[in-house]
C-alpha cells in the first residue's frame, strides 16, 4: 500500500500525488514546500466536506428517528434518539462554521459542503416550526372549545 496524499496542481488544477516533482498533466515543476501547503489545504477541504456530509446524514437520521418514534416498542428509544440528534445538529453546525468558515468558498468541496449544511439546517428547522404550529392549533382549539361552551 502506497503512502501518498493528493492535491491540486497549482497550474492546471488536476489532482496529483505528493510524490511527484513534476505535474504529470502540465509538466510544471513542483516545489516541496508548496506541495506540503497544498496537501494540507486539500486535507482541510476534505475534512470540511466530510464533516458537512456527516451532519447532513445525521439530519436524515433525525427524521427517521422521528417517524420510528410512532411505532410501538421502538418508539421510546427512537424518541430519545430524535431528541438527542435534534439538540446535536445545531451544535455541530456552529462548530463547523467556526472551524471551517475561513476556507475559500470558490472550492467545489466547500460549495458542496455548504449545500449539505443548508440541507441539514432546513431539515432541522422543520421540527421547531411544526411544533410551534401544533401548539398554536392546540391553543386555538382549546379557545374555540371554551367559547362554544
Amino acid at each position: 500500500m502506497s503512502d501518498y496524499n493528493t492535491f491540486r496542481c497549482p497550474n492546471c488544477n488536476q489532482f496529483i500525488n505528493d510524490t511527484l516533482s513534476v505535474c504529470t498533466y502540465c509538466s510544471i515543476p513542483l516545489d516541496q514546500g508548496a506541495i506540503r501547503n497544498s496537501v494540507d489545504k486539500q486535507k482541510r477541504l476534505d475534512d470540511a466536506y466530510r464533516s458537512a456530509s456527516n451532519i447532513r446524514i445525521l439530519a436524515g437520521a433525525m427524521t427517521t428517528f422521528f417517524f420510528v418514534g410512532f411505532l410501538p416498542f421502538l418508539g421510546f428509544v427512537s424518541t430519545w434518539a430524535f431528541r438527542v440528534t435534534f439538540l446535536c445538529i445545531p451544535i455541530f453546525l456552529i462548530v463547523w462554521l467556526v472551524k471551517y468558515s475561513g476556507l475559500s468558498s470558490i472550492e467545489q468541496e466547500i460549495k458542496d459542503a455548504r449545500k449539505y449544511l443548508l440541507t441539514a439546517f432546513g431539515i432541522w428547522l422543520i421540527y421547531p416550526v411544526v411544533y410551534i404550529l401544533l401548539l398554536v392549533l392546540v391553543v386555538l382549539g382549546i379557545t374555540a372549545y371554551q367559547l362554544s361552551q
